[in-house]
């Protein structure tokens, strides 16, 4: 047993990961003891590959075994409400979510139990994603017809559960390399001054992109049954000039969306791999920042009257609001981006087997959730945090603190649209058709 702690589970770099499987296929049901071997083309591209693949694994499988991840998940907790939704409308599929975070839980290396797993490891791309992703379908290679769209984001990792050889497969791209490891994401966000240190973005690790690849393997998920399979879901955005914007559900930001929707939400969170994954790891940041939940960016629904932030959105700002009846909800503002967007392309379940045929789904985000269905201490939550932004609640004119990056100094605008920024440790404003002054 040299190598292994008293679980007899063995840590990354004590006890090889590559095996040859025995002849037969991974079957579900998961049970302690799923290897990892193949590692096609991955000493070509970096003599490094391995270890960075190994010591991902090890982490995804600490963060899947975080309290209140693995098991008793507190659906009245902020990262819960945010990621998985207002547990009055999720509590129908609540055991099933359970379900697939105690399963994932079970993922790992043993030499201890009898029934072992496969996954084929790789990293030379056999589907030629990782070189050639679209902004049309990031990941569809090969779209059937014009116009193709460069996407300048990179493409970190994709699965499969048939790699062509019975066993479910994870290729990693040079996106995932690039990536921190869990370790130095922990110690790099914490470590940032507010509110920067409050962004899920700055947490981002390969840990979590094997968590997310692994969701989309049956293996890893117990799915088709009894759990659902997990997929990368597109959702549907209007902004308030009506203009429509398709994108996958990757990133905090298009999560916290999705988990907003108001119609079957349980069903949405518990197919989408970031939702899980996202969940997962702020738990886990807890347990390392003295149990203090990573909140930002906040989404924010309105249902009725003018929005409370100014407008245009974008992607990687602090606050993104919604406001509208059902059946019309629009993205209306985004404020005070604080923080560089990373968003990368997490991972792609490949439609290239039966078991992800159906992994293109889009999801209208039209209907959202009013503040009515979250607890008192959430929404009082919700509320301070605002005010640390400095960002008042009047419909006209509201205020934005620097957070003391100049102090004393604080800026009241009167807008009609505009976008604000922080660059580097000072501030930097774009402005269009608004007002400022000093001194509120």
């Amino acid at each position: 047993m040299k190598g292994c702690d008293s679980t007899n589970l063995c840590r990354v770099g004590e006890e090889p990961y590559r095996i040859t499987p025995p002849n037969g296929t991974a079957g579900t049901n998961n049970v302690f003891g799923t290897w990892l071997f193949g590692y096609d083309g991955c000493a070509k591209r970096d003599i490094n590959s391995k270890r960075y693949i190994d010591e991902a694994y090890y982490d995804q499988w600490e963060i899947s075994n975080t309290a209140g991840v693995h098991a008793n998940i507190n659906w009245n907790e902020a990262a819960a409400l945010e990621f998985l939704g207002a547990p009055g409308i999720n509590q129908p599929t609540q055991s099933q979510i359970q379900a697939v975070f105690a399963n994932m839980a079970t993922v790992i290396y043993s030499y201890f139990e009898p029934i072992e797993h496969y996954i084929r490891v790789r990293c030379d791309d056999p589907s030629n994603i990782c070189s050639s992703p679209t902004s049309d379908d990031p990941c569809n290679p090969n779209p059937p017809a014009p116009p193709i769209t460069p996407d300048p984001r990179v493409v970190f990792a994709y699965s499969n559960n048939n790699g062509g050889d019975g066993y479910p497969m994870i290729n990693f791209c040079d996106g995932f390399f690039g990536q921190k490891s869990l370790t130095n994401a922990i110690a790099f966000g914490t470590g940032l001054p507010v509110p920067w240190r409050f962004y899920m973005d700055n947490f981002d690790n390969r840990a979590l992109t094997f968590f997310h690849e692994l969701t989309h393997l049956d293996l890893a998920a117990n799915s088709p049954t009894p759990n659902p399979r997990v997929k990368d879901l597109l959702i549907r955005v209007k902004d308030e000039k009506g203009a429509i914007t398709e994108r996958v559900a990757y990133g905090p930001l298009w999560t916290k969306t999705l988990a907003r929707y108001g119609h079957d939400i349980g069903n949405y969170v518990q197919r989408n791999a970031d939702n899980l994954a996202y969940y997962a790891l702020a738990k886990y940041v807890m347990t390392r920042n003295g149990n203090i939940y990573p909140h930002l960016p906040i989404v924010r629904y309105s249902p009725k009257g003018p929005p409370r932030y100014p407008s245009p959105s974008n992607p990687s700002s602090s606050i993104a609001e919604f406001v509208g009846d059902e059946g019309n909800v629009t993205l209306s503002a985004v404020t005070a981006n604080v923080t560089s967007s990373n968003e990368g392309i997490r991972g792609c379940a490949v439609s290239a087997n039966s078991a992800n045929t159906d992994s293109t789904e889009t999801v209208t985000i039209d209907n959202m959730v009013d503040d009515s269905a979250y607890p008192p201490d959430y929404l009082a939550s919700m509320s301070s945090w605002l005010s640390d932004l400095g960002v008042s609640t009047d419909t006209t004119d509201f205020c934005i603190s620097d957070n003391g990056f100049n102090t004393g100094r604080h800026l009241f605008y009167h807008y009609d649209t505009f976008t604000i920024s922080f660059a580097g440790v000072g501030s930097a404003t774009t402005k269009s058709n608004f007002h400022t002054r000093e001194n509120m």
